[in-house]
């Protein structure tokens, strides 16, 4: 008997629910190679790129991209909008006016729940 058949031998007896876990298990441990064997590959590929060459075309390349940058604009020309803005946003909140309701908060509960309403 092979290693397939000695494997159904044994789970044939099991019920559907230790069956299951065992399928489970056998489908973990071979997704958990498949894992290892990503994680291998990956490692080797940083490998390949961790080298001094490397790192001096990245530091090339990002001072190709920053230059003449510094001669652009600020994003803001100035705070004083933003303050502007800050000031006009502070006088609406203060004439927000306060909503009265002739109902209690009570009532309003009870209504709600009950699906009544007001009276």
């Amino acid at each position: 008997m092979n290693l397939a058949e000695q494997i159904y031998q044994a789970v044939k007896p099991l019920s559907m629910v230790k069956a299951q876990e065992v399928l489970d298990f056998a489908l973990f441990l071979q997704q958990r190679k498949e894992w290892q064997n990503l994680m291998l590959a990956q490692t080797k590929s940083l490998n390949d790129w961790d080298n001094d060459e490397d790192e001096a075309w990245s530091k090339m390349s990002m001072t190709q991209a920053m230059r003449g940058m510094e001669n652009e604009p600020a994003l803001y020309e100035s705070l004083t909008d933003d303050e502007q803005n800050t000031q006009q946003l502070l006088e609406m909140i203060k004439n927000i006016k306060p909503v009265t309701c002739e109902y209690s908060s009570e009532q309003i509960v009870r209504s709600l729940r009950d699906g009544t309403p007001l009276a």
